[in-house]
């Protein structure tokens, strides 16, 4: 009886979450949807973390795959003309995580997955200062225009 009723608690969390996720994606704006991606690969790459720890290699796999499907969006949906070398950068840091991420789930390695996790958090704080001072502005010229 307590089982069932914990394994529906974890449904009904499983639902809350993919309601909760599914609401915060509709009403993003692109940064936020970039800051989103970023959060997305760096927990399942902390989970990968958990799962190379523990010996749980089909888990393992699935969750690197899935940072490293979300690190190829990010590089395929860069603006080369709008964003130059900026572009360019995060293209070769996308290409260079992936190749870790590889290199990671080849050998088991938590090292090559924390070196790709610190790349992602620190890009992650760019992307949300940049989002917090276009909402900041956005903000300001709505005011103004009140």
């Amino acid at each position: 009886m307590v089982m069932a009723m914990n394994r529906q608690l974890q449904q009904f969390q499983k639902a809350y979450e993919s309601d909760a996720l599914e609401t915060k994606v509709l009403g993003a704006t692109p940064l936020e949807l970039i800051v989103l991606l970023y959060e997305g690969a760096i927990e399942a790459l902390q989970q990968a973390q958990q799962a190379i720890r523990t010996g749980n290699v089909p888990l393992k796999g699935a969750l690197i795959n899935k940072a490293s499907d979300i690190l190829e969006g990010l590089r395929a949906a860069l603006n080369y003309e709008k964003g130059g070398d900026i572009a360019r950068s995060l293209s070769d840091l996308y290409l260079f995580s992936k190749q870790k991420l590889t290199d990671a789930h080849r050998t088991n390695s938590e090292a090559d997955v924390q070196a790709v996790v610190t790349v992602l958090d620190t890009l992650l704080g760019g992307w949300k200062h940049i989002a917090r001072e276009q909402h900041l502005k956005e903000g300001a010229g709505a005011a103004s225009h009140g």
